[in-house]
């Protein structure tokens, strides 16, 4: 089963916390892929500097 989960990656302990979440309510996570920096608070993709 593929899902996707949002999270921002800069506040401390972001990412360990919802792995654990996805862990306890789906099972172990066999593949992650991070796109970090894809979506800039309320901007578009076109307006962002690069």
């Amino acid at each position: 089963v593929a899902s996707g989960f949002l999270l921002n990656a800069v506040e401390e302990n972001a990412i360990e916390e919802r792995v654990r979440e996805i862990e306890a309510n789906t099972g172990p996570i066999e593949v992650a892929i991070y796109n970090l920096g894809a979506q800039i608070g309320d901007r578009s993709l076109q307006n962002t500097g690069y």
